[in-house]
């Protein structure tokens, strides 16, 4: 009795309204360890504590953007994304890195099915980390043929040393609120890294873009960190003797 208890998956559910974290007890407590809490705090301690295999969330609570936080590295879990009204059909949740939605109020065969599914399959916001690696190769490829390894990890070099410097623009604009000036920003940044090929600091700051565009200035902030980790990883990248060998002739 004990092994099958210890053998059920847990789930983490954040969920801030009483009826629907109710719902989704009476729906998966049978089946699985469930930890609901309603702030994004709690849910932070519980993925550190009891490292849940998958998170059922609400993406609009404690005013923020449920989709940024696929975008943390260490977030390597299934997320379903809940909410009383789709601003996407299904498959837009999923392109965007969700493993599921699920629209409130819950229907039972509905979310039974969409959670068994993304514990079974690996996340799709996984599958987009491990697949997407730091610099394009084809991208690299064509900038080697016009140039020398030297040269060109100096244009790297520059690049990384500029995106520093718009990253610090960028969070003084969003001091100052100033949408327009933190959408310029993070298209330069946009623009920058997908004419050198540096996806992952290329899609972050596309995704970043568009919460400023939207209005949402807190979420487009929350990318700033993460976007400088990506620029120290490409540092350090460049300091390997073989960074640009498959691209060599």
């Amino acid at each position: 009795m004990q092994n099958n208890q210890t053998s059920r998956k847990k789930i983490l559910i954040i969920e801030d309204q009483p009826l629907h974290q109710k719902i989704f007890e009476n729906l998966l407590s049978r089946t699985y360890d469930l930890f609901i809490v309603k702030t994004l705090d709690e849910a932070t301690k519980i993925l550190e504590s009891e490292n849940p295999q998958m998170m059922i969330m609400d993406i609009h609570i404690d005013g923020f953007d449920g989709r940024s936080c696929l975008e943390y590295p260490t977030l390597l879990i299934p997320v379903v994304a809940t909410s009383a009204s789709a601003e996407m059909s299904t498959e837009g949740y999923q392109e965007f890195g969700f493993s599921g939605f699920i629209k409130k109020p819950a229907s039972a065969r509905e979310t039974i099915k969409i959670v068994d599914r993304a514990l079974k399959e690996t996340p799709q916001q996984l599958k987009e980390k491990e697949n997407t690696s730091a610099l394009n190769q084809q991208v690299v490829k064509e900038l080697i043929s016009f140039n020398s390894k030297e040269r060109l990890i100096s244009i790297y070099q520059d690049f990384i040393l500029e995106t520093r410097e718009l990253l610090d623009r960028i969070e003084s604009s969003l001091i100052d609120n100033s949408q327009r000036k933190t959408i310029e920003v993070f298209h330069t940044i946009k623009g920058n890294s997908g004419t050198l090929g540096a996806q992952k600091i290329h899609d972050l700051s596309t995704k970043a873009q568009e919460f400023a565009r939207d209005q949402n200035t807190l979420e487009a902030k929350k990318f700033i960190p993460i976007i400088r980790k990506e620029v120290g990883s490409l540092e350090m990248l460049l300091a390997s003797p073989t960074i640009f060998n498959n691209g060599q002739h």
